[in-house]
């Protein structure tokens, strides 16, 4: 009996540091936030990355009453900013606006890479759906999907398709669709979109393979033609645009996304309390009404939803930059 007793004594003192951390961790959650939120934006101001940043975090801190404070940290392929974030401090006061280079940058970077997106960085949510399409000017003689992969069947290498950067979701989304509908074309990397969109009004570029809504102002103004959503669903801005899964690809997609993550080891109480907001916040009549009329879809995913995400486009996009030896430029 006195051997019994003095086990739960010992269980009962060895549980001691695990009910303080959760405590801890719960008192945190309660105070969170506290003070001023840094949300690190790997990108330049005046793109979709920043603006969504800036507008979640006007929202944040309406609700929660503490300044949101956007810090660019553009360059390296969103590497110097994704780095910065891994870095921080695990305590929720600084985020990252993640897109889709965390689950390729692995690939394109190897050992040179100095951080590991899958081990030290937590997603928290996505907010958006960015899709991505293929683009023609007006004058261009392909007014379908089916008319261009037929004229890139007749004339393998012939038809030229830019996007914003290589080893982007654009264009890995052309390299797919290549794949998937059994043609080649030629690939011309460009420096950003709106050196696509010059060249592609310009009539020197057949094809661009890049960002939707980017377009939706030039599509409505009758100068840009798009032949297709390289996704599963049409888009509610621009509803006679077809997806591939009208244009015969059923389960193709190379939708962009982006979303917000974490340093590893930010406690999980913090993490759904970040992520419950930012969900509340896309799912804001006036946040769907801003984003959604120009070609983005509002999410506002969980935190394992988001991570299914990352990992799914990992595994499906690292194999092909290492297939296809691409280096980024």
């Amino acid at each position: 009996m006195k051997r019994r007793t003095c086990v739960l004594a010992l269980s009962a003192t060895a549980l001691v540091p695990h009910f303080s951390r959760v405590a801890r961790a719960q008192g945190a959650a309660a105070s969170f936030p506290d003070r001023p939120i840094r949300w690190i934006v790997p990108y330049p101001p005046g793109g979709i990355t920043d603006e969504l940043a800036r507008t979640f975090g006007e929202k944040l801190q309406e609700a929660w009453g503490q300044p949101v404070v956007v810090d660019n940290r553009a360059g390296g392929a969103s590497n110097i900013g994704n780095q910065a974030v891994a870095r921080s401090a695990p305590d929720g006061y600084t985020l990252l606006l993640a897109a889709p280079p965390l689950a390729t940058n692995p690939a394109l970077f190897g050992a040179k890479l100095g951080y590991d997106p899958a081990r030290d960085l937590v997603p928290v949510s996505q907010l958006i759906w960015n899709p991505n399409a293929f683009m023609v000017r007006t004058e261009s003689p392909f007014r379908s999907v089916g008319q261009l992969i037929a004229h890139a069947k007749a004339n393998p290498g012939k038809i030229s398709y830019g996007s914003a950067g290589i080893g982007t979701a654009n264009h890995l989304g052309g390299e797919l669709f290549k794949r998937a509908a059994g043609i080649d074309m030629t690939y011309v990397p460009y420096k950003g979109s709106a050196a696509v969109m010059q060249d592609l009004l310009a009539g020197t570029l057949d094809l661009a393979s890049d960002n939707l809504a980017t377009y939706v102002p030039q599509i409505r103004a009758g100068k840009v033609r798009a032949l297709v959503v390289l996704g599963p669903s049409r888009i509610s801005a621009v509803p006679d645009i077809p997806s591939m899964a009208d244009a015969g690809f059923p389960g193709f997609d190379s939708t962009g996304w982006c979303g917000v993550s974490v340093p590893t080891g930010t406690p999980a109480v913090i993490v759904d309390k970040l992520s419950r907001e930012l969900a509340r916040i896309a799912a804001l009549p006036d946040m769907k009404k801003r984003f959604e009329e120009r070609g983005f879809t509002m999410v506002g995913g969980s935190p394992r939803e988001f991570g299914a995400l990352i990992e799914r486009e990992s595994k499906k996009l690292q194999p092909l930059i290492r297939e296809l030896g691409i280096q980024p430029g």
